[in-house]
Parts: C-alpha cells; sequence; structure tokens
C-alpha cells in the first residue's frame, strides 16, 4: 500500500475519538493509495502493516492546547506491554521485517477524555482543522 492512515481512539472517552474522525474525513476525501484503518491503541500487531506502507501517518489524542504533527523515528526495547508508543512500533517494524515506512504522528489535542459519546468544542474545532491539514499533506505528498 502507498499511504497507511492508522487513527487511535476510542468513541466513548470524549476527545479520545479524535483521531477516528479525523480518519473518517480522509476516508470521504477518497484520495487514491491512502487506506485507512482505525485501532484502540497501537499493538504489536500493527508492526506488519507498518512495514507494509511506504508512508503512514498514526492519528492520536493528546493532551494539550497544541496539536503537533512530526515525522517518527524507530526507537530500539522490547515492547513488554501490548500498547506502544509510535516510536516502539517502528522500531518494532524494522526489527521484524527489516524496514519501517516514513511515518509521522499526528496527535491531535483534546481536553476530556472522561466517558462520553461527544467531544468538546474545542476538539471538534481542532478535528475540523486537523483533517484538512491531513488531507492537504496527503495530496501534496501523493504527487
Amino acid at each position: 500500500m502507498d499511504t497507511l492512515v492508522l487513527a487511535c481512539g476510542n468513541l466513548i472517552r470524549g476527545d479520545d475519538q479524535v483521531g477516528w474522525r479525523v480518519a473518517e474525513a480522509v476516508e470521504r476525501a477518497a484520495l487514491p493509495g491512502v487506506e485507512v484503518r482505525r485501532v484502540h491503541q497501537l499493538t504489536p500487531e500493527d508492526a506488519e502493516i507498518l512495514a507494509n506502507a511506504r508512508r503512514a501517518v498514526i492519528v492520536d489524542a493528546g493532551v494539550g492546547r497544541r496539536s503537533s504533527f512530526r515525522r517518527v523515528a524507530g526507537r530500539a526495547g522490547v515492547a513488554l506491554t501490548h500498547h506502544l508508543t509510535a516510536e516502539t512500533l517502528v522500531g518494532l517494524a524494522e526489527r521484524l521485517f527489516g524496514s519501517a515506512s516514513e511515518v509521522y504522528l499526528f496527535t491531535v489535542a483534546g481536553v476530556s477524555f472522561d466517558l462520553s459519546e461527544g467531544m468538546s468544542p474545542a476538539a471538534e474545532r481542532r478535528v475540523r482543522r486537523a483533517a484538512r491539514r491531513l488531507i492537504l499533506f496527503l495530496e501534496s505528498s501523493h504527487a
């Protein structure tokens, strides 16, 4: 696959669903060569799909006032739990499969992660901005 958007989130934890909401917008854009997958958290099983993509963008919620978009380098180490950071997942893909994608982490800032099916107004605004930013990135880097 050319590009993977790996969205992390939980639909019943308030702003934790921002990754999945950004992924919905990417799917609606129907960009050629872009595959979207949703997960609740990054796990060792994701290393193989990461290794099979030329490029990947992991979209997840973060705590704070600012969203961030950055390239991720692999980090050596052993995953002793079933939950991984983006850096550990990239390192695992490199170690197990000999390579990893060009990987970016897009963290969208959230405010409330309590049990709730709705997002905060701030997260709703950030999702719209993040989706536009990600779609522009995917369109411009696909050409």
